[in-house]
């Protein structure tokens, strides 16, 4: 805490309530930022009267503030909070106990919680089971919709699974209920709520059936566009590596994870309690730094607790090396390109960018691995691309213009039509979507 700012907190349930101020300048307002679970979410002025501080012998009457929390973070969960000096960047302070800004609020109303969430069905559950119980094999998959979205990619994916011998039960949280299944035999429509954790385990939920009773269970979404190539040869893959739990990618943000959006369960890791107990006791948060922190990383971390091996196929290590062993490549690669007026312009972009992510590799700060080395996956085989990468690049990751050209040279894979009709209706970054984008060749 700055010694020149004199605060407290009065209250924190249902609102945060308090008062601070300057000592160095006690009639200009601070202005704060409330951060939850790290996130932004509110800034104020202290700025409203306060005669019980100045009755006090305090320097100002006119240095408080309230900021209303309870419809903001809607759950019940317990959520780290700390207020942070707008002009100066410093934290003013962190609560050391974490706060529930809705303590008389159940987590979820039993409405919204598992199978009691499904708003429609489509496909009939008996069957499904049947198939289920017969081949062992189940993907749960999550799905979402945006307004105007594309569903051709998801039904894409769905059609793949089921070429790679999986019984597909797709969990949709879209709007409006999708006219089909997408593909799969058995889809539910259920609330928005709770991001992919939830629609897993309402899948697993509505089913009704015991992990046990599965050889392979797959937990994947929609939030990239692919797949580029055929999955089979990728199972077989996986189900040759030594380990319980298999995802395609990995992380370390907020400490070592498996990244959810494709994970595969072997039949050990089924027999095992740990999997049921940890969907059982979920808690259902609706924030999604809470999602991350108890679905992503608590699912990893409960996993490695039981004592479970996990492995990632495309694994943030060996993506990190071959970014570092192809860096001189790709200076080489936008240096080349200086006749191209587009990635001209981008070449001083790119070269502090390669360098500043090198810089990042080697102090071991965390990157996203599907963000930071979407090229070096795709050269390493993982056949997918992150849709919020493409449609929005919040990160400034460059030469996303070639994606279609390096997947083509990569996988074989042309039929771009459903992506590009998505990234026109919903991207905010220019992309090059025609045939013209070409990776440049050595004279």
């Amino acid at each position: 805490m700055s010694d020149s700012i004199k605060w407290h907190v009065d209250q924190w349930t249902p609102e945060i309530v308090g008062w601070l101020y300057s000592e160095k300048d006690p009639l200009n307002p601070v202005e704060v930022a409330i951060f939850v679970d790290g996130i932004k979410l509110a800034q104020v002025r202290a700025d409203e009267p306060r005669p019980d501080v100045e009755e006090a012998g305090h320097l100002t009457a006119w240095c408080g503030f309230r900021v209303p929390m309870s419809e903001v973070v809607g759950d019940s969960d317990l959520h780290e909070v700390s207020i942070v000096n707008v002009r100066t960047g410093l934290e003013i302070m962190r609560l050391a106990n974490r706060v529930c800004f809705n303590p008389a609020r159940p987590i979820l109303a039993e409405s919204q919680r598992g199978k009691d969430s499904v708003l429609n069905v489509i496909g009939d559950r008996e069957t499904f089971l049947n198939s289920v119980s017969t081949n062992k094999r189940l993907a749960v998959m999550s799905t979402f919709r945006a307004e105007g979205s594309i569903d051709g990619n998801a039904r894409h994916l769905v059609q793949s699974l089921i070429e790679s011998g999986f019984e597909v039960l797709v969990v949709d949280t879209s709007k409006h209920c999708p006219v089909d299944s997408l593909g799969a035999k058995l889809l539910i429509h259920r609330q928005n709520i709770g991001l992919d954790f939830a629609s897993w385990n309402t899948g697993l939920d509505f089913l009704g059936i015991s992990t046990a009773s599965l050889n392979q269970l797959l937990l994947v979404n929609d939030s990239c566009y692919g797949p580029f190539s055929n999955l089979t040869p990728l199972f077989e893959e996986i189900d040759s590596i030594d380990a319980d739990v298999v995802s395609l990618t990995d992380g370390w943000f907020g400490g070592y994870h498996l990244q959810s959006n494709f994970m595969l369960l072997k039949n050990e890791a089924l027999n095992n309690s740990a999997v049921e107990t940890f969907f059982e006791s979920y808690g259902f948060p609706v924030l999604k730094s809470s999602i991350v922190r108890e679905g992503e990383i608590g699912f990893s971390k409960a996993l490695l607790a039981s004592g479970y091996k996990l492995r990632a196929l495309f694994s943030y290590e060996s993506a990190t090396k071959m970014f570092i062993s192809d860096h001189q490549e790709e200076l080489r690669f936008s240096a080349e390109a200086e006749n191209t007026n587009y990635l001209h312009n981008q070449r001083n972009h790119q070269n502090n960018w390669f360098r500043i992510i090198s810089d990042q590799i080697t102090l071991g700060t965390p990157l996203n691995t599907t963000h930071a080395f979407w090229h070096v996956l795709i050269k390493l085989g993982f056949p997918f691309v992150k849709k919020d990468l493409i449609l929005k690049n919040q990160t400034g990751v460059p030469n996303l213009a070639i994606f279609e050209e390096l997947i083509r040279s990569k996988f074989g894979f042309n039929d771009f039509g459903n992506i590009r009709s998505d990234i026109r209706l919903r991207g905010e970054v220019a992309v090059h979507l025609d045939s013209s984008s070409q990776i440049p060749q050595d004279d």
